[in-house]
């Protein structure tokens, strides 16, 4: 495993930088899980996410989920 303060085993990753940790994220898919505010209506709901990210993890609860996704993950 390579060196550094921020690491990801998946793809054998480590730097010191958040610039360069973000960048990682934004560039190479990712399973992310955890709890957080929806980012539609603020209330706090577990959620799971495969992807890019950007600014922030698309956090959204079942509803808010539903409603813009129409069922879809």
């Amino acid at each position: 495993m390579p060196e550094g303060i921020f690491k990801c085993g998946k793809h054998e990753y480590a730097t010191d930088s958040i610039e360069d940790w973000q960048e990682h994220y934004a560039t190479e898919v990712h399973i992310h899980k955890g709890k957080a505010p929806c980012n539609q209506c603020g209330i706090s709901s577990e959620f799971t996410f495969t992807g890019k990210v950007g600014n922030k993890l698309p956090a959204l609860c079942s509803d808010c989920k539903a409603s813009l996704l129409g069922g879809q993950e």
